[in-house]
C-alpha cells in the first residue's frame, strides 16, 4: 500500500513522522474522511474548507492546497488500484498525511446504542480521538454498529463517528450544531430537506426523544445515510426504513451520486 506523506508518495513502509510531531505525543491535529466511488472524490472542497478552519481553531499554521490534495489521491488511488475507496486527510503541526483504504461492507440498517462520553472541543474533527475509539470498542461488544454520545447534561449529542436525525410526526430533528462535529454530509442533509420542503431543526435531544422517534438514520461522508433498525436493542418504529428517511435516500441519489 501507498500513501502521500508531505509531498511524497511512499509505500506505507518507508512512511515515517517525527517522534517529537505534537500530533504524536499530544493528539494536536485535525483530520477529513472522504469518499471515493468510482474514482470520483466526493465532496473535496467542502472537507477541506472544514478541515482549514479547524486549523486555524487549533493553531496550526497550515494553508491546504486543494489541487496538491487531488492530484495525491487520484494518484494513490491509481498505485493502489482502488475503484472504491475510504481516504483519511491528516494534519499536524509537521505532518501532511493521505491514506486510502478500501471501503468495507455494511448492513442495510444499522443497530445504534447510547453510552456516557463525551469529546473534547466538540467542533473540531481532531486526532484527539480516544472518546470515539472507546465508544465504538463498546458499541461491538453489544453487537452495535455505532454508539451516541451522551453528554454530563443527558443530551445525546452525535456518534461516535457520526452525526445522526431523528423523525417525529412528519419533522426531521438534530442536535445542536454548537454541541456536535458537523459533518459535510450532515450539511446535506439540510440542503436536501429544504429543497424537499421538509422540516427541519435542530434542538436538544434526549434519551425520551429516541425512544419516541418514528425514523432515525445517522450520516457520515462514508455511509452517506444510513438508517436505523435498532436503539439500545429495541425496534424503532417496526424496523424498516421510514418514509421520509426512503425520500431522503432517493434524493440522495439523484443530486449527488
Amino acid at each position: 500500500m501507498f500513501v502521500f506523506l508531505n509531498t511524497k508518495i511512499l509505500p506505507i513502509e518507508k512512511a515515517k513522522i517525527p517522534v517529537t510531531d505534537q500530533g504524536f505525543t499530544s493528539g494536536v491535529g485535525v483530520f477529513e474522511t472522504i469518499l471515493v466511488k468510482d474514482k470520483k472524490i466526493y465532496f473535496l472542497a467542502e472537507h477541506l474548507v472544514k478541515m482549514q478552519e479547524n486549523l486555524c481553531t487549533c493553531d496550526i499554521h497550515k494553508e491546504i492546497n486543494q489541487k496538491i490534495i487531488t492530484e495525491a489521491i487520484e494518484k494513490l488511488i491509481q498505485k493502489n488500484q482502488l475503484l472504491e475507496a475510504r481516504v483519511r486527510i491528516t494534519t499536524t503541526p509537521e505532518t501532511l498525511l493521505i491514506t486510502t483504504v478500501p471501503l468495507t461492507n455494511r448492513s442495510k440498517m444499522a443497530k445504534i446504542i447510547t453510552i456516557k462520553m463525551e469529546r473534547p472541543n466538540p467542533q473540531i474533527k481532531s486526532t484527539n480521538y480516544l472518546p470515539s475509539v472507546l465508544a465504538q470498542k463498546e458499541s461491538k461488544k453489544l453487537h452495535a454498529d455505532e454508539a451516541l454520545l451522551v453528554n454530563r447534561n443527558n443530551e445525546i449529542t452525535e456518534g461516535a463517528r457520526s452525526n445522526f436525525f431523528i423523525i417525529q410526526k412528519g419533522k426531521i430533528f438534530t442536535p445542536l450544531s454548537k454541541d456536535i462535529r458537523p459533518g459535510v454530509t450532515r450539511d446535506k442533509i439540510f440542503l436536501l430537506a429544504k429543497t424537499l420542503q421538509i422540516s427541519l431543526q435542530e434542538k436538544i435531544i434526549r434519551l425520551s426523544d429516541l425512544q419516541k422517534a418514528e425514523e432515525i438514520f445517522l450520516t457520515n461522508a462514508l455511509i452517506e445515510i444510513w438508517p436505523v433498525s435498532h436503539f439500545n436493542n429495541c425496534l424503532v418504529k417496526n424496523g424498516k426504513i421510514g418514509p421520509i428517511t426512503k425520500i431522503l435516500l432517493e434524493a440522495w441519489k439523484n443530486n449527488f451520486l
